[in-house]
């Protein structure tokens, strides 16, 4: 299972988001939020609610990566969404 933190930070990354200022909106240490981004601690749910809030995505969205799918091709128009809505979330703030 993909850890939350890898796909908060593809989504601070995307967003040009630095940890500190992701860190001053979610009201956490960008040191705690280095330790997500890197695995080396577990957020909790109440964190990624926060982070979601924040990246103005679903809470869901921060849990489910498409590495977590089965390998097949049945899997991959999912993983194919998954991917998009990312995408499609990174755009939609660059354009405001």
């Amino acid at each position: 299972m993909s850890h939350p933190g890898l796909i908060i930070a593809q989504f601070r990354t995307g967003l040009h988001i630095t940890q500190s200022e992701l860190s001053k909106q979610c009201g956490c240490s960008r040191a705690y939020l280095a330790r997500i981004e890197t695995e080396r601690q577990e957020p909790s749910l109440k964190f990624l609610d926060t982070v979601a809030k924040v990246l103005r995505v679903p809470t869901g969205l921060l849990l489910l990566h498409k590495s977590d799918l089965p390998n097949g091709k049945e899997y991959q128009p999912l993983a194919t969404f998954l991917d998009a809505l990312i995408d499609l979330r990174i755009q939609k703030t660059h354009v405001k």
